[in-house]
This record gives C-alpha cells, structure tokens and sequence, in this order.
C-alpha cells in the first residue's frame, strides 16, 4: 500500500466516524443480506441519540463512533417507503461494517453516510465545498 492509500483510509474512517449513522438490520428470513433494513426506515434512532453530545440541546449520552482498521467500506442501495401513493424510493448510501461506540454500548455494527459525493471528496482532500472543474 501507498502512503496516500493509507492516508485516504485514514480519512475516510475518520469521516465516517464524523458522518455516519447506525444501521438498524431487519434481517427476518434466512435468504436476506446481513445488513438488510425495514423499508420504513433504517437509522437506528436510540443509537443516534448515544452518540450526540451531551450539552446538546436534545441531551444526547455523549459517546461516538470509531471505525477500526479493517472495518469494511461498501455501497448499498436500500427501498424506502414513500407514501401510499407513491412508490418506494431508492437511496443509495455509503455503508461501513464492523463499527463501535466508543464506550462499547454498541459493538459490530454498520455506519451509513447518505450524502453527496462532493462532501466525502471535500472531507478526505481538504478541497473546497464547491468544485468546479473544467473539462
């Protein structure tokens, strides 16, 4: 590996830390993927909270996350409900597994980032929000 893979690595565990959000599984039938969600929704709301500071104005538990080395980065593609007149849409996010919080609570679990590909690039380069470039 290269000092700039490492460092990317780096960066991009560090964002994740930063960004990401827990994914709350719904694996019920032997045939689904391990990372599989409900399609109404798939953040983990408690887990959430445990990661907000604790002088926030929501009181959060304050810990927060940390993506280890060898934590696998992948993209995944979840169906989520719209409405009853609408059909699902599809979102596609970052996803990390193999994540904890720093106290422990919650171990072995998978982050997820749904964003833009200019805030990733913008965290891990240090380039300006807003590129524009000509072609």
């Amino acid at each position: 590996m290269t000092d700039w893979t490492e460092e990317y690595k780096a960066r991009m565990r560090a964002f994740m830390e930063k960004k990401g959000k827990k994914v709350r599984t719904d694996k019920r039938y032997d045939w689904q993927e391990d990372d599989d969600v409900s399609t109404y929704g798939w953040q983990d709301h408690e887990a959430v909270r445990h990661t907000v500071p604790a002088d926030d104005e929501y009181g959060g538990d304050g810990c927060h996350w940390v993506v280890p080395e060898g934590a696998v980065l992948y993209e995944r593609t979840y169906s989520q409900f719209t409405d009853t007149f609408h059909d699902d849409e599809n979102e596609v996010g970052i996803n990390v597994k193999g994540c904890r919080c720093a106290c422990g609570r919650y171990d072995e679990v998978i982050l997820r980032y749904t964003g833009t590909l200019a805030e990733v690039m913008q965290e891990i380069t240090g380039a300006p929000a807003r590129v524009e470039v000509e072609l």
